[in-house]
């Protein structure tokens, strides 16, 4: 076994990109893309799915994020594109799809689609990501940890395949864990080596690597995520700082002229974009005060059954496997029975850092505070529930920094099993009664304490070789649970594009390229348009289209957000109605079709249209459950 891993250790990146190869070869991808069978033609099904289940809640993945990445190829890969909302739509800004700019480096991910195509770009995105991050955490645990292997394998894995990441896995949390964790290790390298082609190799890289942090924007976890790369940052310098001097850190200056060009580059072309966006109602206008969220530091112990069953929304109660809050007060305990005792590698202010970090971040979930402290913090970008599984990451990280480092006495081991099982009994109980399916399985219940139990035992009894080694393979086990089970494995695209009613609408926008086109009654059909080449205004609204939709109503307080939009076709006045925060619904008279320079209506069901509407709205294609209507 130990041949093994050192040949796998030794031969890892070659081995990485061995199975990235193959899995793009294969056009194999973890979307969730095989449910636009269940919207679109539910009677001629097109199996993409290869094993496991499609998750219908993750709608941002395989109703947005996918459908207009693949819109992208009938834009030319433009940075700006009209194929949603039927308007000038900034496409690089607010979701990540693939664009022919400069800008492209800062989501590498995406270039896949620019130089494979969609079928394999989209492998390329979906398996280049997972295994980067594993990679990158791996690195970084290894960095911390002096090289343990064993135990840096299983703190990757517990954040690579943690809930969060499992089930929020097409959203911006990959990337600002890649990233971040990226730029840490660049930085060490840069100050540990004295070859000053490699530093300019390391500043380039990291000036690169820093506007991918910074320009996949979404502040919620952004910021939180900014705190703990500082606390690293810090004490990445403090241990390299007797190594260096002032000169040393002038080749930086090449990472902040990349970063600062990059920047630059994207507020010349989003700038309006921006300003929409800080205007609008939601996400924009809210600003958070704290408190509320302290349930979700504590659901982890049910959280890994989630891709096994039913659960009310796994997403939110998605976190880390993190054992909070023991890993802090361990930490806190370690660092007071060390506090005189020499440190080499500086171990001991990384774990300080930390536990004050986690610890700020914690109150601020649990308590609330002065707007103006809020704002100055900049956590008032952050939703509290959002900021609750970062701390699990610290978290992780503070667990592999203090597993074997703590001699727990036997008789507060039982104190604290005791005390946590209690606890985590509460608290899964609660959690549980949110839904009734989920809590009457009291099998889950017991593996989740069971396995809570376990693992506390073994992590604050790690002095012994035997634990050391069954918590960092129980924590493996763990992680692997997720990557497996959550997402499903398709193949390919087909689902999207080889629906007879996907080729109908291929075949009308070849012949009507410009039409503009409306989803009634559906906020699904908008985006399958767009994805075979259409111009659909009730695509997803990424940012609003305020000046259309002022035309309609001038008072902005619902669809100033960003929303999926349903539209109902009525003869009473229009009105807009905000049926949840990211969902609103148009009733819009008949006669506004024509001042929206409407062409044709898509719908799920047969439109019961009023007899002086008839001669302008024509059925020119029924199959399935799919209607498709030309106005004139």
């Amino acid at each position: 076994m130990k041949k093994i891993g050192d040949f796998i250790y030794k031969y890892r990146f070659l081995i990485a990109l061995a199975v990235l190869i193959i899995l793009v070869i294969g056009k194999f991808n973890g979307s969730s893309i095989g449910l636009w069978n269940n919207e679109v033609e539910p009677n001629n099904n097109i199996n993409t799915t290869i094993i496991g289940t499609n998750r219908e809640v993750r709608s941002d993945e395989w109703l947005v994020n996918t459908p207009f990445a693949i819109s992208q190829k009938y834009n030319d890969y433009k940075y700006f594109s009209n194929l949603p909302r039927g308007t000038k739509t900034d496409m690089y800004t607010t979701i990540f799809v693939p664009v022919k700019d400069i800008l492209i480096i800062a989501k590498p991910f995406n270039i896949g689609y620019l130089l494979l195509g969609e079928e394999y770009g989209l492998s390329f995105y979906w398996y280049g990501r997972l295994i980067a991050l594993l990679l990158v955490s791996f690195e970084l645990m290894m960095l911390i940890t002096n090289k343990k292997k064993l135990l840096s394998l299983a703190g990757a894995i517990l954040i690579t395949g943690s809930p969060l990441v499992s089930w929020f896995y097409s959203n911006y949390i990959v990337d600002l864990l890649i990233s971040g964790e990226l730029c840490l290790l660049l930085f060490n390298s840069y100050l540990e080596t004295k070859n000053n082609k490699l530093r300019v190799l390391y500043s380039i890289i990291l000036g690169l690597t820093f506007s991918w942090f910074t320009l996949t924007i979404y502040p919620a976890w952004q910021v939180p995520l900014g705190y703990m790369y500082l606390a690293f940052a810090i004490w990445i310098f403090v241990k390299n700082k007797d190594n260096n001097n002032l000169k040393d850190y002038l080749l930086l200056l090449i990472t902040g002229l990349i970063y600062f060009a990059l920047l630059l580059r994207f507020y010349l072309l989003s700038k309006d974009t921006l300003d929409i966006l800080m205007n609008t109602v939601y996400p924009g206008d809210r600003i958070i005060t704290g408190g509320g969220a302290l349930i979700k530091h504590f659901i982890y112990p049910i959280s890994i059954f989630f891709g096994i069953a039913d659960y009310h929304n796994p997403c939110e109660a998605a976190g880390v496997y993190s054992l909070f809050p023991i890993p802090i007060i361990l930490s806190i305990i370690y660092l007071i029975k060390n506090k005189n005792k020499k440190d080499n590698n500086r171990t001991n202010l990384l774990i300080l850092l930390l536990v004050i970090v986690s610890i700020l971040l914690s109150l601020f979930t649990v308590i609330k505070v002065p707007e103006i402290v809020a704002k100055i913090t900049l956590l008032s970008l952050s939703p509290t529930e959002r900021i609750a599984p970062i701390i699990g990451i610290i978290c992780s990280y503070l667990l592999v920094l203090t597993v074997s480092k703590i001699d727990i006495k036997k008789n507060c081991t039982k104190v604290i099993i005791l005390f946590f099982t209690i606890v985590g009994s509460y608290i899964i109980i609660k959690i549980g009664s949110l839904d009734r399916t989920w809590f009457l399985t009291g099998k889950k219940i017991i593996v989740s304490l069971l396995l809570l139990s376990l693992i506390i035992y073994l992590y604050i009894n790690s002095k012994k070789t035997r634990n050391y080694y069954l918590l960092s393979i129980l924590l493996i086990i763990t992680g692997l649970i997720n990557i497996a089970l959550v997402n499903p494995v398709n193949r390919g695209t087909e689902v999207l594009h080889n629906s007879k009613t996907a080729k109908e609408i291929q075949e009308i926008v070849k012949t009507d390229k410009n039409a503009k086109w409306i989803s009634i009654d559906n906020i699904f059909l908008g985006n399958y348009i767009i994805a075979n080449g259409g111009t659909a205004i009730n695509a997803t609204n990424i940012y609003p289209n305020i000046e259309l939709w002022k035309q309609i109503d001038k008072d902005d307080s619902i669809y100033n957000r960003y929303a999926h939009i349903i539209m109902e076709l009525t003869e009473e006045d229009n009105k807009f109605e905000l049926v949840q925060q990211d969902i609103i619904k148009l009733y819009l008279n008949y006669n506004y079709l024509k001042k929206l320079n409407v062409e044709y209506l898509i719908t799920d069901k047969e439109l019961d249209i009023p007899e002086e509407y008839k001669y302008n709205i024509k059925n020119i294609y029924h199959y399935d459950n799919i209607w498709i209507y030309n106005y004139s």
